[in-house]
């Protein structure tokens, strides 16, 4: 079983891991409120069998990772819904008021 501290090592690793790859072939797209910062990668994915590939996503945590605090137009993004972030100022409430 894993303690704290070997979980904590292993998390750090990963992080220096994703660090490693934003630096290397990152493209930073934006930020958001809390202050996270999402990447894609740079340059257009190929495909080796000719097939569709998609450009890699990720988010870099200000602080503890906390993926609660990704905003629904960063969520999106990142799961491929939409090609870019909606912007603030054109999101509408899906719910207004209830019936």
């Amino acid at each position: 079983m894993m303690n704290s501290e070997n979980f904590s090592l292993v998390r750090r690793a990963s992080q220096v891991g994703t660090l490693l790859r934003t630096f290397l072939q990152g493209k930073e797209v934006g930020h958001d409120q809390f202050g996270n910062r999402y990447f894609c990668e740079r340059g257009k994915p190929r495909a080796a069998d000719g097939g569709r590939v998609r450009q890699k996503r990720w988010v870099i945590y200000k602080g503890e990772p906390e993926p609660t605090k990704i905003p629904p137009e960063w969520h999106i993004w990142l799961h491929y819904t939409a090609d870019a972030p909606i912007p603030e100022n054109e999101r509408k409430a899906r719910f207004s008021r209830c019936l």
